[in-house]
């Protein structure tokens, strides 16, 4: 009985080492997958720059020109119907005294100053545009009062720079009742070439020293430009 135990025994053990060797033999055998590699590797190539096209230089043909951007303004009154007088109102002078509170009132009506030539308001102008050429004889008719005192005020008024009077202010003297004034209207007649198609200015000048906010000063309610 011990005996054939003992075979038994001896039997699985053989069986047993017999596996191992197997299993050592595999392992010797086994050999490990190689790594792939590219066969070549790929050659690196440079975008070529696009060509910059060169920006075409104007240049006029036949007389034309570029356009150029007008200068920043107010707009200029507009006019041109010779039937018809331009209005120019306070509002369209520049360059004179405005008062900043209210509608710049004095002697009920509304007005623009001109004062000594000294001072920062000694020249107001008026800038329109006509349509046409006029002809004859134009009218510059001004609704407006001089400052109180004996001593008129002298003036120069211009149209596109040409003097048209050079001399005392015809216009009635301020005698100080702030509720009416002594408003009243003088006419100006020049030679209608002195205007043309386009833009026109008249400016008019105080020619006397003077303080701000004090005699001499001319001051103007509105006008009308007739040809």
């Amino acid at each position: 009985m011990n005996t054939q135990r003992l075979r038994r025994y001896a039997s699985a053990g053989l069986v047993l080492l017999g596996l191992v060797a197997c299993s050592l033999a595999d392992e010797r055998v086994a050999v490990p997958t190689a790594e792939r590699r590219p066969t070549s590797a790929p050659s690196a190539v440079a975008a070529a720059p696009t060509p910059k096209v060169p920006t075409p230089t104007f240049v006029p043909v036949g007389g034309d020109v570029p356009p150029a951007s007008p200068p920043a303004s107010s707009p200029p009154a507009a006019g041109g119907d010779a039937a018809a007088p331009l209005l120019l109102e306070d509002t369209a002078w520049q360059g004179g005294y405005r008062r900043a509170s209210g509608n710049s009132v004095y002697g009920g009506r509304t007005a623009t100053w001109i004062y000594g030539s000294s001072t920062q308001y000694n020249t107001m102008q008026a800038i329109f545009e006509l349509t046409v050429q006029p002809g004859g004889m134009a009218e510059l008719s001004i609704e407006g009062m001089d400052s109180e005192g004996a001593a008129k005020t002298p003036i120069r008024i211009s149209v596109n720079n040409t003097e048209i009077f050079n001399g005392p202010n015809p216009l009635p003297d301020d005698d100080l009742p702030l509720d009416t004034g002594t408003w009243a209207t003088y006419t100006w007649r020049f030679d209608a070439v002195l205007l043309r198609p386009g833009r026109n200015v008249i400016g008019i000048s105080n020619l006397a020293p003077g303080a701000f906010s004090r005699p001499p000063f001319f001051m103007l309610d509105y006008a009308h430009l007739r040809f």
